[in-house]
């Protein structure tokens, strides 16, 4: 991924992956489950997500998610946790 930034400079490189990452904390609440409500679908996510793009989201960032199916982020999402990788995280900031 940084290779894909060389060249953009900083700043572009800063904005874009803040634009990145908003999307994917989004992407994250939607698709767990919280003490306040359950999770949604990632056919529903994918719904707000479009909803918001040009608004909330940067229509680049939008586009390239668009090229990544749910079942990958699903699989990816049954990786994270059956690795225990966000409890790790949690951790070392401790």
């Amino acid at each position: 991924m940084l290779a894909a930034l060389d060249g953009l400079g900083p700043d572009r490189a800063a904005t874009w992956l803040a634009a990145t990452t908003r999307l994917a904390d989004t992407l994250d609440a939607l698709t767990t489950d919280r003490p306040y409500r359950p999770a949604v679908g990632w056919d529903v996510a994918r719904d707000i997500i479009r909803d918001a793009d040009g608004t909330q989201f940067d229509p680049a960032v939008v586009a390239a998610y668009e090229t990544i199916a749910d079942p990958v982020f699903a699989a990816l999402a049954e990786s994270v946790r059956q690795h225990g990788i966000i409890q790790r995280i949690q951790h070392d900031k401790e």
